[in-house]
């Protein structure tokens, strides 16, 4: 019995933080200006590296996560396209590199 405790009190550990980082995350507003993004797709479309290649721009780094993908955008119109290619969401990609990124 003290096992199943232990098992139910860490996946509802794990839980709450998976749902409490996703939370801050989606809070932070879509990304409104030019520069690195971070695509977004959903998981029943089309692969954010589809999306991006279909809105006539590159990945920037070629690691991906399964949902998301890097790439650099010029103007507001590169951000509109990548909305209207299928993007679910579109965030800040600097501020997401920097959490990612190793420290040293």
């Amino acid at each position: 019995m003290k096992t199943v405790g232990l098992i139910l009190a860490t996946l509802f550990a794990s839980a709450f933080f998976s749902v409490t980082t996703i939370a801050f995350m989606m809070v932070e507003k879509n990304q409104e200006e030019a520069g690195l993004v971070l695509v977004v797709a959903y998981p029943w479309g089309p692969d954010a590296s589809d999306i991006i290649t279909s809105a006539g721009l590159t990945e920037t780094y070629p690691v991906r996560a399964p949902l998301g993908s890097l790439t650099e955008t010029a103007n507001p119109d590169d951000l509109a396209r990548l909305r209207s290619h299928g993007a679910w969401l579109l965030m800040d990609g600097k501020r997401v590199a920097e959490l990612c990124s190793p420290t040293t």
